[in-house]
C-alpha cells in the first residue's frame, strides 16, 4: 500500500518556471516601503539592480501628461515580483504578474488618463521566501496609440490568467488556458515573440495542472521555436526547458525529462538557485522512474543548495520529495522525519496545500514502520485540511491512506465506510473533468482506493458468507474498468436500449451524462442462457467472479505477481514460431512448455469449481497481464490433461461488462447496407514493384519503411469470393488508401476487413494507428498513417472489425482502463465486434486463418463471429503445418458475441 510517486509529484504540476514553486500564491503581508519614493526620468534608459526581500515594497513616480504612453521594463532576479501603476489620484490603474516566476521581465504600459505624477510600485508576490533583486527600464514617453491599448489588454489578460491559474482549481485553470491563448493571440499581432511566449508558457502550465499534457507539450513546441526567433530570448528559452522538462516527465517519457533538466543544469552555471531546482527535477524524475537510489542523493544536493540560498519554500518542496524517495527505499524512519521538516516549514508560510501534502507522505512512511494508528490521525488531518480547501481530490488522497491504516488496526468497518467516501470523491471530480483524456489520467491515478475498497468487501464476504458484498464488489469493480471507454461510448450510441426487463435507475454511482455501470442483476439478464461471464480483478489479490444468467460466484486467486510470472511464462512459449527439428522437412511442433505453461497458469486463474460451471460460451473480463492471454489455449482442467477451453467453448472478450449497454442497440439490424470491405496489400515503398520504373518516386519520410504484406493480397481475394461485387469493396495496392477511405461512407458496411500493418505505440496509445498506402501511382509520398484519433472520429455501424496486422490487440495498461489498444477506437467509433491480435502474427498462416474465418461467416454455414473464429483455429491447429499455437492463438475476438 505504498504512496502513489504520481500522486506526489502531481501537487506540483501547477507549479510555475524553472523553480517548480508552489502554484498557490501566498497572499503579500502588509508591505514596507523603502523610505522614500524614486522619481524616475522620462528619458532614462536604464536603471541599476536593487534589492527586494519579501515583505518591502519599493515605488517609483514618473511625470506624465494626459493622453501619453510609457512601457516601463522590470528585469527580475531571484524574486518573483508584481508591478503596479497608481494614478495621480491615487487609484490603481493597472496590475502585471506572468508566469515567468523569479527571472525574466515584467513589462508595464501606462496610458495616461490625467496628467500628474504616476506612481510604479513593485512588490514580491510572496510574502516569505528568499531576497532578490531587480532593475527598472524605462522606455520612450510617446503619444499614446492603438498599439499602445492593445499592449494594455494584453497585460490584462496575462495577469488575470495568472490569478486564474494561482487559484488551483479545474475552472480556473480552463479559464486561465484560455485566457493565455487570447493573450497569446494580441502578442502575436503586436510582434512581440518573447512575450507571446511567455503568454504561451502561461498557458502550458495550465494545462499541466489540468493533465492535458499531449496540449501542454504542444503550446511548448511552439513556444520554443518562438524563442529561436526573437533577439532576447534567453529567459524564455528558460522557461521553455523548463516546461518541457517537467512536461515530458508527466508524460512519462523520462528519457527527455532528464535530458533537459540537465541542460538546464549546465545553463544554470554558478546560479545555485537554478541548480537547485534542476537538481530537484532529476531527482523527480529518476523516482519517477522507479530509481530512488538515484533520487536520493540529487535530493540532496538540491536541498543543501536551497538551504545556501535561504529558499525556505523550495526547501519544503525538496524534503518532500527526499521523503517520498526515502520511503520507497525502505527507509521509513527517515522518511518521516524529513517529511516533518517539510511540514514545519510550510506552517510558516501558512501553505495548508503543502502542509496536507506533508502529512500524507508522513503517514504513509508511519504506515510502513507500521505505525498504523498514528499514521491514520496524520491522514485524518490531511483529510480535513483538503475538506476545508474544497479539494475533493486530495481529500479522496487523504481517506485512501486513513481507510488503509484503519484496515491494519482492525476497524475494518470504518475503512471501508472511508474508502467508498473516498470513491464517491473521485467520482465527483471525475465526473468535473469534461475532457475524456483528462477523466483518464485522473482516473489512473486513484485506482488503489478502489482496489482497497474491492478488498474489504472481499475480505468481509470471506468472513461472513455474504454474497452481497461480492455483489457489491463485482459492481466497484465495474466502477473502475474502461470508464473513458464506456463514456464515449456513450456519447456516440446513446443510452442502451436493449437490455431487458429494467428502467435505467438513478444511482447514487451513476453519473448523468456518462456511460453507464451496469449491476450484477443487469448483467446476469444480458446474459444468454447458455453464456458465463468470467470477470477478474486485479487487486493485492485476484479475484475471479463467475456469472450466468442464474448464477453468481467469487473466488479469491492468488497474488497478482504470481499470476503475471505465470503469463510471462506462457506468452514466451507461444507469441513466437516453433522451430522445427533439426535437419527435417516436418513441421514445427509446439513445444511441451507451452502445454506446461498453460496448464500452470490455468491452475492459477480457472478453480476447478469454476470450470464446472461454465457453459457453451465464455465471455471473459480480464485484467492486468490476464489481457494478453488467449485463453482459448488453457486447458479445460487444472490439472491440464485433456482438451483446451477452445474444444468446448467459443470465447469472447469485453473490456468491461458494462459496455454490453451500448454494443447492445434494438435498431442493429436496420442500420448497413452493404456487406464488406477490404482494405489490404498497400503501397508502402518506392522500390515496390507496382510501381514500376517511374522517375518521380522519392523515399517516404518514414526511416524505415515496412515490408509489403503479400499475405494479406491472398487473403482479401479470399474473402472477397464469397460475396457478389455490388456487396463488398475490395481496396488494394493504391486503392488502399486514405483518398479511398475518404470517399466511402463506411456506415454502410457490416464488415470492416483492414489487411496491413499496424504501429502500435505503447508509451502513447494515441499515437498508434493502422498504415496504408504511403505511395501513390505516381510515386509520390502520400499520407497513408491513420491515427487512432481519427478512427474515434468515425461514423462505424459495423457488426464486426476484423484487423490481421501484428499486435492490434496490443496497447499501454492503464489502470482502470486496461490495454488502450488501437482496437478500442473501433468499439468507440460504433463496431460492435473486433477481431485483433495479441503478436507479430506470420503473414501467411494470417491469411489462411482469415479465408477460414470468412468461410464459416459468410459461407453456407453462416457461423457467428465468435463460433466462426473458433472454428477457424480449430482448422489451423489440425493442420500439421500451423498447429504451434503461435499461427492461431493470438486472434482474439472482443465485443458483441452473438
Amino acid at each position: 500500500m505504498a504512496p502513489s510517486v504520481r500522486r506526489v509529484i502531481g501537487w506540483l504540476r501547477g507549479s510555475a518556471g524553472t523553480a517548480a514553486l508552489l502554484a498557490i500564491a501566498a497572499p503579500a503581508a502588509a508591505s514596507v516601503d523603502h523610505p522614500s519614493p524614486e522619481s524616475i526620468a522620462r528619458d532614462e534608459a536604464s536603471g541599476i539592480w536593487k534589492p527586494l526581500a519579501p515583505g518591502e515594497r519599493d515605488t517609483f513616480t514618473i511625470d506624465l501628461r494626459a493622453g501619453e504612453a510609457v512601457s516601463i521594463v522590470v528585469r527580475q532576479h531571484g524574486i518573483d515580483v508584481v508591478v503596479t501603476a497608481v494614478d495621480p489620484d491615487g487609484r490603481q490603474q493597472h496590475r502585471v504578474d506572468r508566469p515567468n516566476v523569479e527571472w525574466g521581465r515584467e513589462a508595464i504600459t501606462i496610458v495616461a488618463g490625467a496628467s500628474g505624477r504616476h506612481r510604479l510600485n513593485v512588490v514580491p508576490l510572496h510574502s516569505v521566501g528568499p531576497s532578490g533583486r531587480y532593475r527598472v527600464e524605462i522606455g520612450h514617453v510617446h503619444a499614446a496609440d492603438a498599439d499602445d491599448r492593445q499592449r494594455v489588454e494584453a497585460e490584462r489578460e496575462v495577469t488575470e490568467a495568472e490569478v486564474a491559474r494561482a487559484a488551483n482549481t479545474l475552472d480556473a485553470s480552463r479559464t486561465a488556458a484560455q485566457r493565455f491563448e487570447r493573450a497569446a493571440l494580441l502578442w502575436r499581432a503586436l510582434g512581440e515573440p518573447y512575450e507571446e511566449s511567455v503568454a504561451l508558457y502561461g498557458q502550458a502550465l495550465a494545462l499541466r495542472f489540468l493533465g492535458d499534457h499531449e496540449r501542454s507539450l504542444h503550446v511548448l513546441q511552439r513556444m520554443t521555436a518562438l524563442t529561436r526567433r526573437g533577439a532576447d530570448d534567453s529567459d524564455a528559452a528558460l522557461l521553455a526547458e523548463s516546461g518541457l522538462a517537467w512536461t515530458f516527465l508527466y508524460l512519462d517519457d523520462y528519457d527527455r525529462a532528464a535530458s533537459h533538466f540537465r541542460a538546464l543544469l549546465r545553463r544554470a552555471g554558478g546560479d545555485p538557485r537554478a541548480a537547485a531546482v534542476d537538481l530537484f527535477g532529476l531527482a523527480w524524475t529518476s523516482l519517477m522512474r522507479g530509481r530512488p537510489g538515484a533520487a536520493e542523493p540529487a535530493f540532496r544536493r538540491s536541498l543543501r543548495l536551497r538551504r545556501a540560498v535561504h529558499d525556505r519554500r523550495g526547501e519544503a518542496l525538496t524534503l518532500i520529495g527526499l521523503a517520498a524517495a526515502l520511503d520507497r527505499l525502505d527507509r521509513p524512519r527517515e522518511a518521516a522525519a524529513s517529511a516533518t521538516e517539510a511540514l514545519a516549514i510550510l506552517r510558516t508560510y501558512k501553505d495548508q496545500y503543502g502542509q496536507a501534502e506533508a502529512l500524507i507522505v508522513k503517514g504513509w512512511a508511519l504506515f510502513h514502520q507500521r505505525e498504523h494508528a498514528e499514521a491514520a490521525e496524520l491522514f485524518a488531518a490531511a483529510a480535513a485540511i483538503r475538506r476545508a480547501l474544497e479539494d475533493a481530490a486530495g481529500e479522496a488522497a487523504a481517506l485512501h491512506g486513513q481507510a488503509a491504516a484503519l484496515r491494519q488496526i482492525g476497524a475494518s468497518v470504518d475503512a471501508l465506510d472511508l474508502a467508498e467516501r473516498g470513491v464517491a470523491l473521485v467520482e465527483s471530480v471525475r465526473a468535473r473533468r469534461t475532457d475524456a483524456d483528462l477523466r483518464l489520467e485522473y482516473f489512473a491515478s486513484v485506482q488503489e482506493l478502489y482496489e482497497l475498497c474491492i478488498d474489504l468487501l472481499m475480505e468481509r464476504h470471506a468472513a461472513t458468507g455474504d454474497t452481497a458484498d461480492a455483489r457489491r464488489a463485482f459492481h466497484l469493480s465495474e466502477r473502475a474498468r474502461a470508464r473513458s471507454l464506456l463514456d464515449r461510448m456513450h456519447v456516440r450510441r446513446g443510452p442502451a436500449s436493449a437490455l431487458p426487463d429494467h428502467d435505467t435507475p438513478s444511482r447514487p454511482d451513476s453519473i448523468d451524462g456518462n456511460g453507464r455501470v451496469l449491476s450484477v442483476d443487469e448483467v446476469q439478464r444480458a446474459l444468454d442462457p447458455d453464456t458465463t461471464m468470467l470477470a477478474y480483478a486485479t487487486t493485492s489479490r485476484t479475484v475471479l467472479w463467475v456469472i450466468g444468467r442464474d448464477e453468481f460466484n467469487s473466488y479469491q486467486l492468488p497474488a497478482a505477481a504470481a499470476i503475471e510470472r505465470r503469463v510471462r511464462r506462457l506468452l514466451a512459449a507461444i507469441s513466437l514460431p516453433s522451430p522445427a527439428p533439426s535437419g527435417s522437412d516436418r513441421p514445427p511442433i509446439a513445444p511441451r512448455d507451452a502445454r506446461d505453461a498453460a496448464a500452470a497458469l490455468a491452475r492459477f486463474v480457472l478453480p476447478e469449481d469454476a470450470i464446472g460451471r461454465v457453459r457453451k460460451r465464455i465471455v471473459l473480463v480480464p485484467s492486468g497481464p490476464l489481457q494478453l492471454v488467449p485463453f482459448g489455449i488453457l486447458p479445460a482442467s487444472p490439472r491440464g490433461s485433456g482438451p483446451m477451453l477452445l474444444d468446448g467453448h467459443e470465447i469472447t472478450t469485453l473490456p468491461s461488462a458494462s459496455v454490453i449497454g451500448s454494443l447492445r442497440r434494438a435498431d442493429w439490424w436496420d442500420r448497413p447496407q452493404k456487406t464488406l470491405a477490404v482494405f489490404a496489400d498497400p503501397v508502402l515503398r518506392t522500390d515496390d514493384a507496382r510501381l514500376g520504373l517511374r522517375s518521380d518516386a522519392r523515399s517516404p519520410s518514414t526511416p524505415a519503411p515496412l515490408p509489403r504484406l503479400l499475405g494479406t493480397r491472398w487473403e482479401a481475394r479470399a474473402i472477397s469470393r464469397f460475396l457478389p461485387a455490388d456487396r463488398e469493396l475490395l481496396a488494394l495496392d493504391f486503392r488502399a488508401a486514405r483518398s479511398t477511405l475518404q470517399r466511402v461512407d463506411l456506415s454502410k458496411y457490416r464488415i470492416l476487413h483492414f489487411g496491413t500493418h499496424a504501429i502500435v505505440d505503447v508509451q502513447r496509445p494515441q499515437r498508434s494507428g493502422l498504415v496504408l498506402s504511403t505511395i501513390d501511382e505516381r510515386g509520390r509520398e502520400v499520407d497513408g498513417f491513420i491515427r487512432a484519433a481519427e478512427i474515434l472520429e468515425w461514423p462505424l455501424d459495423a457488426d464486426l472489425v476484423v484487423l490481421s496486422g501484428c499486435r492490434t490487440g496490443v496497447g499501454r495498461d492503464v489502470r482502470g482502463e486496461g490495454l488502450m489498444a488501437l482496437s478500442r477506437g473501433f468499439l468507440a467509433a460504433g463496431a460492435s465486434r473486433l477481431v485483433m491480435s495479441l503478436w507479430s502474427v506470420d503473414d501467411t498462416a494470417t491469411a489462411e486463418l482469415m479465408a477460414s474465418l470468412y468461410e464459416a461467416m459468410l459461407g453456407p454455414d453462416h457461423l457467428s463471429p465468435a463460433a466462426a473464429l473458433r472454428a477457424a483455429q480449430l482448422h489451423m491447429r489440425a493442420v500439421p503445418r500451423w498447429q504451434s499455437p503461435y499461427f492461431w492463438s493470438g486472434f482474439i475476438l472482443q465485443g458483441e458475441w452473438r
